[in-house]
């Protein structure tokens, strides 16, 4: 699907889509800029309502819950992980129906999902607010202490205080 200038390749097998801008600067003799380096994918998604939208971590982060207002950015994405709600085995079925209505109840450092008392405990739960595009489908869960789950940065490293092209205002 060809849309202003925007190539869209939808899968047939998922509501996603990746989008590739096909935005090419042109290139002049002295830049060293090569071909990838202009490619931008984007990941989309539908949500609830149908719209589509561009899925972002920093969306996620933006709208988390309030057990992980405390997070900063690396921890959130390190330390917790999104599942669907409707697939979640430790939220009783009242819940998820409340989902839609009032997730208040649901969020606290006591919350531990079933009443079950075999096993260990599950994991706190972070519902997302009311203005994230997936708040009533998704939600993430908080990692155990003591996992090894590292960050993979894709893309170019970031720019440190000595580096001199890329010093600004904030360093």
């Amino acid at each position: 699907m060809l849309c202003r200038n925007h190539l869209l390749r939808f899968s047939t097998e998922s509501d996603i889509a990746v989008a590739d801008t096909g935005y090419r600067p042109p290139l002049h003799e002295t830049d060293e800029q090569t071909e990838t380096d202009t490619n931008e994918l984007m990941t989309l998604d539908r949500s609830s309502s149908g719209h589509l939208y561009v899925k972002s971590q920093v969306v996620d982060y933006q709208f988390r819950g309030q057990l992980l207002q405390d997070y900063n950015v690396l921890d959130f994405l390190i330390d917790t992980y999104e599942v669907d709600t409707s697939q979640d085995q430790y939220l009783k079925q009242s819940e998820k129906e409340s989902l839609g209505t009032n997730t208040s109840n649901l969020e606290s450092d006591q919350y531990t999902g079933s009443s079950s008392s075999a096993g260990r405990k599950p994991n706190p739960r972070s519902f997302y607010l009311k203005e994230h595009p997936k708040f009533n489908s998704k939600h993430r869960i908080i990692r155990s202490k003591g996992h090894r789950n590292l960050p993979n940065f894709i893309g170019k490293r970031f720019p440190q205080q000595d580096d001199q092209p890329y010093i600004s205002p904030l360093h």
